[in-house]
């Protein structure tokens, strides 16, 4: 595991208590990206942390992929999910920028 791996593993639980500084701002920024989404859409996040923003987009697409490098992050967002519909699930795991990417539907 990197060291900002490890990093991010130690302040997850703290991370996902504290509030939205901007709150504005970041519920602008969701409404601007649900606004270029459509249902036939899939798509990537990559950084996703505790998953809040992946939750909120899901519904707008067909697929939802997200990942992060922190084990205890990807917990946390997997919880936090767990009162979805099952066609609103998001798929959460644990990976690096680059193996995001990789195809493993072959």
């Amino acid at each position: 595991m990197t060291n900002l791996a490890t990093f991010w593993n130690k302040i997850a639980t703290k991370y996902a208590q504290d509030p939205v500084l901007d709150e504005a701002a970041y519920n602008f920024t969701c409404e601007r990206s649900i606004s270029y989404l459509q249902p036939g859409f899939r798509a990537l996040e990559i950084g996703c942390g505790t998953g809040p923003t992946a939750i909120r987009l899901r519904p707008h697409v067909s697929a939802f992929e997200a990942t992060d490098i922190s084990p205890a992050m990807i917990d946390i967002a997997q919880g936090r999910q767990a009162g979805a519909a099952p066609d609103h699930q998001v798929t959460f795991r644990v990976a690096s920028a680059p193996d995001s990417f990789a195809d493993d539907t072959s």
